[in-house]
């Protein structure tokens, strides 16, 4: 099948990255006992489901032979993003070390090194995805591990097993994340936010939609996914109130397949904007960004509002907007000096 470009998707991808920063960045404010950001991160918990699904639809070739011949490549560009993602991040704890306000200098470089290369933290990311450096991150370490499961899929040809698995691997991380919550139990989120109960089960679904890609066009209508969309996202708010804190919800999981379905019903719309632009070329970038943003806003803000509370308050709710702004700035910014680099090299090399 012709993997045409769809804009409608890369549109929805700048959605969804902003989702992802404003989860990470929302300010915290109550009704009764209730956390009302919450709801509103439960709005777009459809995010990290909606990316891995699309990595999931792209990996999708017509026969088993093309797909073993993509995946190589597919495995060593992650994995390079995943390496200069985490050498990135580790300078950064480094400088956070050196000038930090607690210890500082070079035996705060020690302490931020000793506490990061932990035999213990070591073995949870390889085992459970979770990133020294910073948790954020353990979406490219899943991301690596699910390219990598695919060579044994596409080798032995599992696909239609792993449909299965993904199903069931999707029920265990709901049980874990949102039910054991509603009975009071608290389960650490390496155990259900990894990738085998979080990336399998969407990329087998991204997989899955496109092997059956005019099957599912024809049973889901264009309304039908709408109404899907609404009503999946209406389903987060009875979550969000009985369980206050949710990974993946139900509502999420039907409004990220909604989201998709609909993407490819109309996959010319919103070609120009500029959501679809972040969607297509800077999503990736501010994931991994975004969160350094953040801590700079913060000690600058810090700085700043010390002395002047309602202005603190301004920020902080509008950290969100403030931060992913920043973060698509930096990313434009850092793809045009690379882009320049590039033509200067080829002008060398040409020479």
């Amino acid at each position: 099948m012709n993997k045409r470009r769809n804009f409608y998707l890369d549109f929805w991808k700048g959605i969804a990255c902003f989702g992802v920063v404003f989860c990470h960045t929302y300010y915290a404010f109550y009704w009764g006992d209730r956390d009302v950001g919450n709801m509103l991160k439960a709005f777009f918990r459809f995010a990290i489901p909606l990316f891995f699904m699309i990595s999931g639809y792209y990996c999708y070739y017509a026969d088993n032979a093309q797909t073993a011949k993509k995946l190589p490549n597919k495995i060593k560009h992650i994995f390079q993003i995943n390496v200069v993602a985490s050498v990135a991040w580790l300078f950064l704890q480094l400088v956070v070390g050196l000038f930090g306000d607690t210890h500082g200098g070079l035996s705060g470089m020690g302490d931020m090194l000793g506490a990061i290369f932990t035999p213990g933290k070591l073995i949870i990311w390889l085992l459970f995805n979770e990133d020294p450096f910073v948790k954020i991150l353990w979406f490219l370490s899943a991301l690596l591990y699910m390219y990598l499961a695919m060579i044994l899929i596409n080798r032995f040809n599992l696909y239609k097993a792993s449909y299965v698995v993904a199903i069931i691997c999707l029920v265990i991380h709901y049980l874990l994340g949102n039910v054991c919550k509603g009975f009071g139990i608290e389960i650490n989120s390496i155990y259900y936010r990894n990738f085998l109960l979080m990336a399998f089960p969407f990329f087998m679904f991204g997989h899955y939609i496109h092997r059956n890609e005019k099957e599912l066009l024809h049973k889901f209508s264009l309304k039908v996914c709408i109404f899907m969309l609404l009503l999946g996202e209406l389903l987060t708010i009875p979550e969000w109130y009985f369980l206050d804190k949710t990974e993946i919800s139900i509502g999420a999981v039907l409004a990220a397949f909604a989201i998709f379905v609909l993407s490819l019903h109309v996959p010319e719309r919103k070609e120009k904007s500029v959501i679809t632009y972040i969607g297509t070329e800077l999503s990736l970038f501010i994931y991994i960004i975004h969160m350094a943003v953040k801590l700079v806003m913060d000690k600058v803000a810090e700085k700043l509002f010390y002395s002047f509370p309602k202005a603190d308050l301004v920020y902080q709710v509008l950290k969100p907007l403030l931060c992913f702004g920043v973060s698509v700035v930096a990313g434009v910014l850092f793809y045009k000096v690379m882009n320049y680099l590039k033509g200067m090299r080829k002008k060398a090399n040409a020479e």
